[in-house]
């Protein structure tokens, strides 16, 4: 009889945990006994914290240089952008960090107190291991939508995790300070030469036009040409528009570069589809033209009414350039919005920016040339004039934003102020964040769930015995006769009566006690409704000659009852053929499937007597 295949439902599945429970539970208490002790053996861990406001930008010299764009332009000054991120870089940095190992002597108390494992390895403790064990710690994070930043250390000392936290805090004031001071003051020495320089070109044009003034009684009403100011006014707009066209060229090719490791083929796509000068450079020299007329308006005639005409024009002008350019990136740059949606759109409004600038230079440097023509076209002894006070002007300017800029690094140095300030100060805590008590209660107890039915499917796939009836007949048929314990043993007797066989066989499939008593227990029946039946129990290690003794007198006897301890015994061969029926015993949860698999696939009419336990 060929095994049948088992049906996991949800009956089957609850009989596995009743049949399983001690596992379940005795795993269950294990794993509970273990979170218990753990919670006695953990090392106590306490976590001191600090909070504190970020003020970007209040004490740093990008401030001053952003302020005066152009100045630090002409002076050969960039500044770079703080922000939250770099800060708790620098807090967390090697400078602050090797402070404090140096302060608390870290490296001779690790090395003076090293374990049995450090001691047979040969380690020698050295300040990186010190500040990699400071890092494992330290957790500096920016609390999320505010300015301000949390610095949290664990340490098994509440006083050493508070004190760590106040002197990471004081240290990086103390290096922050030191390094703002520095470097104010070599920014101040490149704006006090770049001043000085100017200063210089400054009193040599001013002596210069006094004295081309003088020597050619130059007509005072010539200094007050409104042309000079606004041709060193437009000059110095140009210097300005240079450097922001040159930020937003540079931001341009680091949206492309990032877009071309992306995908190599975009760089061949984005040249063939960016070109779109040809389509709007209508556009463009309208607006150019409208701004020299606006321009030139402005300087002869600054009340005329047709100012405000040329305004409005020009901004529509405007407006349609960038939504000209906008559409029509859009429509030849899809492409690039499923590579990078966001680096889609930050192109196309660079793109657009840098047509509104080409427009914006262009009016400017066109109206330089007019003014300087205009200028020129006076007689040659006012031009030269014209151009010293042009030159004057321009450095005037150079040279006012410089002193400024110079003045304000200077104060900004004298009246230094911290970029962070604390929220929240930090003190000694008094309760241990770890172990967590209850947390790891609960994980326990999950986890014990969790191991338990991890044991009882381990128990139940290694254990190769029939469970239950239920899983027999799944397994194989119904049993013929089920006894619910040995005193149930009549249930064989009348079975056997009912059928009058003569010549029996008792197979055990698991020589036990219960399966020897049960045999003896039939034997004793029989016995008392026919005194002459033939009882055998034939040993493996018997006498042969008493071996066929036996099978002789059995063979003559009316009545017989033979056990056998196992189906595959030696004495089953010599006895199969004279007996009437053969009766199979399965005790629950001690006869093995594979063993009941065998008997049925050889035996197809066998007698089986299912035990339960």
């Amino acid at each position: 009889m060929a095994k049948k295949e088992l049906d996991f439902n949800f009956n089957y599945i609850i009989n596995i945990f009743k049949r399983r429970k001690k596992v379940f539970y005795i795993t269950f208490f294990i794993v509970m006994i273990a979170t218990v002790a753990y919670l006695f053996i953990a090392p106590v861990k306490y976590k001191a914290k600090m909070v504190v406001e970020y003020t970007a930008g209040d004490s740093s010299n990008s401030s001053s240089i952003g302020s005066l764009a152009s100045m630090a332009t002409l002076a050969g000054v960039s500044g770079g952008v703080s922000n939250i991120a770099n800060e708790i870089e620098k807090i967390k940095s090697g400078p602050v960090l090797t402070k404090i190992v140096e302060e608390l002597d870290m490296v001779n108390k690790a090395n003076n107190n090293k374990s049995l494992y450090a001691k047979l390895r040969g380690i020698e403790f050295t300040t990186e291991h010190m500040i990699n064990g400071l890092l494992e710690n330290l957790n500096i994070s920016n609390i999320k939508e505010t300015n301000l930043i949390e610095i949290k250390y664990e340490s098994k000392s509440q006083e050493e995790a508070a004190r760590i936290v106040n002197l990471i805090y004081n240290y990086y004031m103390q290096i922050n300070k030191e390094n703002y001071i520095k470097e104010s003051e070599e920014y101040s020495k490149v704006l006090q030469e770049s001043f000085n320089q100017i200063s210089s070109q400054y009193e040599n044009i001013n002596k210069k036009l006094i004295d081309y003034q003088t020597k050619n009684k130059i007509d005072i009403s010539a200094q007050q040409d409104p042309m000079i100011e606004y041709y060193a006014q437009a000059y110095m707009n140009l210097i300005k528009l240079d450097s922001e066209k040159s930020n937003l060229e540079m931001k341009k090719q680091s949206i492309e570069n990032n877009l071309y490791e992306l995908d190599p083929k975009t760089k061949e796509f984005i040249l063939e589809n960016t070109n779109v000068n040809s389509t709007i450079n209508s556009i463009k020299s309208n607006i150019v033209q409208k701004q020299i007329q606006l321009e030139t308006l402005k300087l002869t005639t600054p009340n005329a009414p047709q100012i405000g005409i040329l305004e409005a024009e020009i901004k529509a002008a405007q407006k349609k350039l960038q939504e000209t350019t906008t559409q029509i990136l859009s429509d030849d740059l899809k492409y690039l919005a499923v590579v990078d949606k966001n680096k889609y759109e930050e192109y196309i409004q660079t793109k657009t920016q840098l047509e509104l600038f080409d427009t914006l230079k262009e009016s400017s440097e066109k109206m330089l040339n007019i003014i300087d023509n205009e200028i020129s076209s006076k007689s040659p002894l006012l031009y030269k004039y014209f151009l010293l006070r042009k030159d004057k002007t321009i450095l005037e300017l150079k040279y006012t934003g410089l002193l400024n800029a110079l003045e304000q690094e200077n104060l900004k140095r004298t009246f230094y102020k911290p970029k962070l300030k604390i929220v929240t100060d930090v003190s000694i805590p008094q309760i241990p964040f770890s172990p967590n008590k209850k947390l790891t209660v609960v994980l326990g107890f999950l986890l014990g769930i969790i191991f338990g039915i991890i044991m009882v499917i381990f128990k139940e796939n290694t254990d190769k015995n029939i469970k239950s009836k239920n899983e027999f007949e799944g397994l194989f048929r119904s049993s013929d006769i089920i006894l619910n314990n040995i005193e149930d043993s009549r249930k064989i007797f009348n079975y056997i009566y009912k059928n009058n066989y003569k010549k029996l066989g008792i197979i055990l499939t698991n020589p036990t006690s219960e399966q020897n008593r049960i045999s003896d227990k039939l034997y004793n029946m029989l016995n008392q409704f026919n005194n002459n039946i033939l009882y055998l129990k034939p040993e493996e290690n018997q006498d042969l000659k008493q071996d066929i003794n036996n099978y002789e007198n059995f063979k003559k006897s009316e009545y017989g009852l033979i056990h056998f301890k196992k189906y595959d015994s030696s004495d089953y061969i010599l006895y199969n053929e004279l007996l009437d029926k053969k009766i199979l015993l399965i005790q629950e949860e001690k006869t093995d499937i594979e063993e009941i698999e065998n008997i049925l696939d050889k035996e197809k009419n066998i007698v089986t007597v299912y035990i339960k336990k």
